[in-house]
């Protein structure tokens, strides 16, 4: 999303030499936007309300799929359903720096009758990524995470009714400078009307 809102900011003759860049997790991103430490915040998913302070804006819904290594049992296999993979290890994300990513899967398992056996916390997408290709565990991830393909593991489609996260953006309520508004509104006419958002 992000190289498109630059196209899409260049195309508005946006002044772009105003504009940088910088990766944290959805945690960080909200206390930074709150400090005034950065202007509008992209994340994957929130599990609280970000308060009075924060506009939020949903872009699009993330869709979860199934991540299991390329040798797995079931690696062959379409569609899942999520109880499939009852017996096996998960890799998740570190609820420390990605708190609502738990939630969302435990949700997500207890609706489908049975509770995740976590064998690790991955501190960021590419770790779990990595575990999961390894082989020695799976998970359940968007997959936009990482823009190259890495071997050893494969997306599989859930069967499921809640398998989605939402992509935020978020501005301060009080935001006021026009640069700021500019960008919202492109966000607003480009990836919230036109679905423009590929995840």
């Amino acid at each position: 999303m992000i190289f498109e809102l630059i196209e899409q900011l260049r195309y508005a003759n946006f002044r772009m030499a105003y504009i940088r860049f910088h990766e944290f997790n959805t945690k960080r991103q909200l206390i930074a936007l709150k400090n005034n430490l950065i202007d509008i915040s992209i994340t994957r998913g929130v599990d609280t309300v970000p308060g009075e302070d924060f506009e939020q804006i949903i872009l699009h819904k993330a869709e979860l799929f199934a991540v299991i290594p390329a040798a797995h049992r079931l690696s062959g296999k379409k569609t899942l359903n999520l109880d499939e993979l009852k017996d096996d290890q998960f890799v998740v994300l570190s609820e420390k720096f990605f708190p609502f990513y738990s939630k969302t899967i435990a949700g997500m398992c207890k609706n489908a009758g049975f509770t995740p056996r976590i064998e690790f916390s991955a501190n960021g997408y590419v770790a779990a990524l990595a575990t999961i290709a390894a082989g020695s565990c799976v998970g359940i991830f968007p997959r936009s995470i990482v823009n190259s393909i890495i071997p050893g593991y494969v997306y599989i489609p859930l069967h499921s009714r809640d398998n989605f996260i939402d992509i935020s953006c978020y501005l301060r309520k009080d935001e006021d400078r026009k640069e700021v508004i500019d960008i919202i509104s492109i966000i607003r006419n480009q990836f919230c009307n036109f679905g423009l958002l590929d995840t």
